[in-house]
């Protein structure tokens, strides 16, 4: 799964169970690599990664999420604190609808540049096997620019209690940013509230010519513990 997707994990969840009560979730992860949309965000240092989010019967709710990061770059941006706001509703047994918006940002870091950003997704799921998302953002690449994403994960069941995720997804970018594809595919496992799992992560040449070793293809491996 991609990172954001693993943050986010507890949504999905509410999503396939439509809550009857006001909830608080807790998650905690450890990664080899911290991705977001095909581009590594600790070049390929690991990550940890904590959520802390209210979830209302309503359908409502809020949320902070927290990693480092590294960029090899000295006085770059070393940690993110993503605050978001989003509404879920599950329609009937076969559809349920998210959106969510996201404000990422970068204390402390004195790059020289404003890097902080925010975001609207809005997600379908189709059954609790595919998730399909699009989004915008504005200053993504700290330009003042806007982007646009759009995703299709799917999900299948294995032998061994074991599950396959997939996801490819496009990146539309501003000139002299090309647009790309990437796709990650990995295995997972639940044992109680830990869940592990391994992956790996494709990128198109055209963001590796741009993005270098951001964009390298790699294997990826996590383990999250979910209260």
């Amino acid at each position: 799964m991609t990172l954001r997707g693993a943050t986010f994990v507890l949504v999905v969840t509410a999503l396939t169970s439509q809550p009857t009560h006001s909830k608080i979730n807790l998650s905690a992860t450890l990664a080899t690599d911290y991705t977001l949309r095909g581009l590594s965000q600790t070049v390929d240092d690991p990550s940890a990664q904590g959520l802390l989010e209210y979830e209302h019967a309503s359908g409502w709710y809020l949320g902070v999420w927290i990693g480092n990061l590294d960029f090899d770059r000295p006085g770059d941006r070393d940690w993110e604190f993503d605050y978001y706001l989003g509404f879920h509703k599950r329609v009937n047994s076969r559809f349920a609808y998210d959106l969510t918006a996201i404000r990422y940002t970068y204390p402390g870091q004195n790059h020289g540049r404003h890097y902080d950003w925010q975001e609207f997704i809005a997600s379908a799921y189709l059954g609790d096997r595919w998730l399909i998302s699009a989004g915008i953002a504005d200053n993504w690449l700290a330009r003042s620019e806007q982007t646009v994403f759009a995703e299709v994960s799917y999900r299948h069941p294995l032998p061994l209690n074991l599950t396959l995720d997939v996801t490819t997804g496009w990146q539309a970018l501003p000139q002299p940013f090309p647009n790309y594809g990437y796709a990650e595919l990995g295995v997972s496992r639940a044992l109680g509230p830990v869940d592990l799992r391994v992956g790996c992560v494709i990128v198109e040449d055209a963001a590796k010519d741009r993005f270098g070793s951001l964009a390298d293809d790699r294997f990826v491996a996590s383990i999250s513990y979910t209260l």
